[in-house]
């Protein structure tokens, strides 16, 4: 008697993860496990199926994992304004002004108040860092940061310095606020660009389970199966839980916890989760910055910026 199987699935090569990296032209699948890999024939023989799938002209890879990457960042990104590939500076704040014409604020959410964009890269344009007029001239009454591509370093309008507390006379330990004149450029690094995040009113519920959704969606379909979540306040650790045990999030995902009080209160006495495809074993901190936004503590100076070695 045949073995049963869910699936049949055949293709011009299946790449394996066995021991010897085989490469196989059929698989067979029950509840969403592999039974065997080996040559249609064979299995066809050594199994009965509910359904099968022939892709002749495909290759079958296994799901690639990103061991440290931003899932829920790249939820919240998908749904801002994308200043990737931007050739300037002028170009960036342009997307900005297109995005928040075309995504107006809904009734109560106070996050989405803010224009929010993501990705510029100032080598693109020369290497100069950006400051904050064009995004006062364009939001003059609305809190706007602009995230470089690397998110260590932003630029924020005058409203956003204003939620953020952040003035001429402001020092924050681990972070950098450029000054002209003596007054805030608008051009921040590390630990200044999280005084305005923390700023921005907290997402609900709903909005962090659309974003989770929406990354979702996106890494299935490039072939992510397993990614990390590198850096994760406690109110996201918690959706992600449980999306994760209601089926919604069926993606593989490891969780590192932000350093907070909040969280080492929280995880001291709860300990490290593992639990189907999700985990929560690790916490996430930080000892320098990013090269491309000059915050890496170098032994020498920046040839570019000669008073500054970066920042712990």
């Amino acid at each position: 008697m045949r073995e049963k199987a869910d699936l049949l699935l055949t293709a011009k090569r299946i790449y394996s993860v066995d021991m010897g990296f085989g490469i196989y032209e059929a698989m067979a699948v029950r509840g969403g496990r592999v039974l065997a890999l080996g040559r249609a024939r064979d299995l066809e023989d050594a199994y009965s199926y509910e359904s099968r799938l022939d892709y002749p002209e495909y290759f079958v890879y296994p799901g690639f994992y990103d061991p440290h990457c931003h899932f829920l960042s790249y939820g919240w990104v998908l749904g801002r304004a994308q200043l990737f590939g931007t050739r300037s500076w002028e170009e960036a704040v342009g997307r900005m002004v297109a995005h928040a014409a075309s995504h107006p604020p809904s009734s109560g959410e106070d996050q989405e108040a803010w224009v929010q964009g993501r990705g510029w890269d100032q080598n693109l344009w020369g290497g100069g860092f950006p400051d904050r007029r064009l995004l006062d001239a364009a939001f003059p009454r609305t809190p706007a940061i602009a995230i470089r591509v690397d998110g260590h370093a932003a630029v924020a309008n005058a409203e956003a310095l204003k939620r953020a507390g952040i003035r001429s006379d402001t020092r924050i330990e681990g972070g950098s606020i450029r000054l002209e004149d003596g007054e805030p450029t608008g051009f921040l690094v590390d630990k200044a660009v999280d005084a305005v995040r923390h700023s921005i009113p907290r997402p609900s519920r709903a909005q962090i389970r659309s974003a989770l959704l929406a990354a979702q969606e996106k890494c299935f379909a490039c072939g992510l199966t397993s990614v990390s979540n590198a850096g994760t306040e406690a109110d996201e650790a918690e959706a992600m839980i449980g999306l994760s045990e209601s089926g919604e999030l069926a993606i593989g995902l490891y969780i590192m916890l932000v350093a907070s009080e909040e969280n080492l209160r929280i995880w001291k006495g709860r300990g490290p989760l593992s639990r189907g495809r999700l985990s929560v074993r690790s916490f996430k901190a930080f000892a320098d910055g990013a090269l491309g936004s000059r915050g890496a503590y170098l032994l020498e100076p920046y040839e570019d910026d000669p008073a500054s070695k970066g920042l712990f």
